[in-house]
């Protein structure tokens, strides 16, 4: 066959007026029945690089060189055979016209061409492997001719994502976009990988049209395409396959029988659905998993940021499945479904140990579970200076956990980073010389050098029972999980007296509060302004998400609807606010940060406790010495453009 008789276009390429007898290398050209082209005086259309991947030009030989209407025009320095032929057909969707060129300008062409575009995807990979400045991402896209996405903008689509199997985007790095007409767009870090292409065009049974993404988009969206919901609708499709024409009541909680249950538990998809519940759950930062039984459906809830956000819920008749999984998991009764149930344990979540807190509460329609979960490497990356102190109120504080003895005093709702601060107090004054032990339910975090006690009140390993031992063991500070009794705060009190640091938490909405709270346990007020040194009251706020943070518009008028008078606020107002996108699941904030009010129990403040004065009398006259309550701090905070000012009204107490 004369591949240059039947190929040859009409009209004139760019290539045209090299074609001539009195080129050199007629003779091996003839040899592979293509005309001669000296590629060293060829100007190559970039564009092309996107039809004919780099991996298979080296392999086969070949150069892609221009466009001319629906013919590509190439250049090889071998006899191709007529399967590769065939595959560029494919590729370049048109007529290939092939030229012969010398070995050594082939090679030059193929590095000098193929070079911009390896050099972006390699740095791309690993930005530390490129030399001097590249151009953006954008340009690049536009030379090789494939076009530049970005992946943030574009929300994973339910019907589109699972096409490609999670185990398979992973190892080409690629991300299904969208599927119109028999045509898959795909997000791609190399799109010159053909092996790739190729077998997602066989698994999916679409063409392929790539576009490009960074390296770094890949892995920061990687988790939002394959989340939970995607995962959870694949498992679900697995588990279930309903028959035609045939459906099931829902039976109820009394008629279940336990060892369908306990078999169904132990099944794939069950205990996958499961473990993709947890690992999204520590993927997203939830501190809590609510799993909670409908008259029809179940409800599955993430507490993200403080607040609960709804997930994509496994299948109503995977409920009772599930909650004996967990059971299991957590070494509890799984025939007691008429009681509450707590238990724990623990999981590697991508490399790092989680410990998991379960309580199980029955319910009308069946059993509700929630579930803690604790990182214990949470402590990693913080310090007190990180964590939310105004500079008076961390000096304050460190003075009061350098001193040999007294007691220091955290106060706030539940989950509002009690315990954390006070860890990372301990971790801070944490040394050789000194001996620090703990007593808590359960054991959070785990600290080099500190000796830690479970507390379990079921066994008689109470709080006052574990201080009391605690005295016995020579401790210089000592922390307690919280004083929930009159005995435990007595014994905490006549310990920070009697030479030992305390350390503990209590359940008040400010530090006055809690000063009023020991008393009215049943401390005597001399006993408690002698050895109180420090108490801070403690809130977390949402952050401003960094990627969608944007400066908001507020009046003067507005201002002062929302917040009041400002003459106890510092700084000039620098209001800002989250327009949401797909980096904090479209809710506008990313991460907390803390609020404290600190308290220092001066000589003032102590003949105030001593002379029983209500809580808020305590408060006005810290205020007056200069203490910043947990309003005035969060205002502060929203006016640096931190958070908002909504933020802060719904986590702070009025003043």
């Amino acid at each position: 066959m004369d591949m240059r008789r039947e190929l040859q276009p009409r009209g004139t390429s760019r290539v045209a007026s090299f074609i001539a007898p009195r080129l050199p290398g007629p003779t091996i050209a003839c040899q592979y029945r293509y005309p001669y082209l000296p590629l060293s005086r060829i100007e190559v259309n970039v564009a092309l690089l996107s039809v004919i991947p780099e991996s298979f030009a080296r392999q086969h030989r070949v150069m892609p060189i221009d466009r001319h209407g629906s013919v590509v025009t190439v250049a090889s320095d071998c006899d191709l055979d007529d399967a590769v032929l065939a595959v560029m057909q494919r590729l370049a969707g048109g007529t290939i016209l092939c030229f012969y060129s010398a070995p050594d300008e082939l090679d030059a062409a193929l590095a000098a061409n193929y070079g911009a575009a390896r050099a972006w995807t390699q740095t791309a990979h690993n930005p530390a492997a490129g030399s001097g400045e590249l151009p953006p991402p954008a340009d690049c896209a536009s030379r090789i001719g494939i076009p530049p996405l970005d992946l943030n903008r574009f929300t994973p689509v339910p019907d589109v994502v699972p096409l490609i199997p999670r185990h398979i985007a992973m190892r080409y790095q690629v991300l299904a976009i969208a599927a119109m007409r028999r045509r898959l767009t795909l997000a791609m870090v190399d799109p010159f990988n053909i092996l790739a292409a190729d077998d997602i065009h066989e698994i999916t049974g679409l063409d392929i049209a790539p576009v490009l993404c960074t390296h770094d988009d890949f892995c920061q969206r990687f988790e939002a395409f394959y989340s939970f919901k995607v995962a959870i609708e694949e498992i679900a499709g697995e588990a279930l396959d309903p028959v035609p024409g045939i459906s099931f009541a829902a039976r109820q909680p009394q008629e279940i029988d336990l060892n369908e249950v306990l078999a169904a538990s132990g099944s794939s998809s069950v205990i996958r659905t499961v473990n993709c519940m947890l690992r999204h759950a520590v993927m997203v930062r939830a501190s809590d998993i609510h799993i909670e039984p409908q008259s029809k459906t179940t409800s599955l809830r993430f507490r993200v940021d403080g607040v609960l956000q709804e997930e994509s819920p496994p299948p109503f008749q995977m409920h009772n499945a599930i909650v004996s999984r967990i059971k299991v998991m957590s070494e509890m009764d799984i025939a007691e479904r008429r009681r509450p149930q707590d238990g724990r344990f623990r999981a590697q979540v991508e490399g790092r140990e989680i410990d998991f807190r379960v309580s199980c509460l029955p319910t009308g329609y069946g059993e509700k579970i929630v579930i803690r979960v604790l990182d214990t490497l949470a402590l990693k990356g913080f310090s007190l200076d990180t964590l939310g102190f105004h500079a008076r109120g961390l000096e304050e504080f460190r003075r009061a956990a350098s001193a040999p003895h007294g007691m220091i005093i955290m106060t706030g709702p539940t989950g509002s980073g009690k315990s954390t601060s006070l860890y990372m107090a301990l971790r801070e004054i944490n040394k050789p010389g000194i001996n620090i032990v703990t007593v808590v339910d359960p054991i959070e975090y785990e600290i080099e050098g500190i000796n830690q006690v479970a507390a379990r009140p079921e066994i008689g390993l109470t709080f006052a029972a574990g201080l009391r031992s605690i005295l016995r063991q020579d401790p210089n500070v000592i922390m307690i999980g919280e004083i929930r009794d009159y005995e435990t705060a007595e014994i905490a009190v006549k310990a920070a007296l009697t030479g030992h640091l305390v350390f503990s938490t209590l359940h008040t909405n400010d530090a006055a509060g809690a000063i009023t709270r020991l008393i009215d346990m049943g401390v005597e007020p001399y006993l408690l302004s002698s050895s109180l040194r420090f108490v801070a009251a403690q809130r977390l706020a949402r952050r401003i998400c960094a990627k969608c943070g944007r400066e908001a518009h507020v009046s003067e008028d507005e201002l002062g609807g929302m917040v009041g008078p400002r003459s106890n606020v510092a700084g000039t107002p620098s209001l800002r606010e989250g327009a949401g996108c797909p980096a904090c699941m479209h809710t506008g904030f990313s991460g907390r940060f803390a609020l404290i009010e600190a308290l220092t129990v001066d000589d003032a403040i102590s003949a105030l406790i001593s002379a029983r004065v209500p809580a808020n009398e305590i408060k006005r006259a810290a205020v007056r010495d200069g203490m910043k309550t947990l309003r005035m701090v969060g205002l502060e905070k929203a006016f640096e453009g931190l958070t908002t000012i909504g933020e802060i009204l719904r986590v702070t107490p009025e003043d």
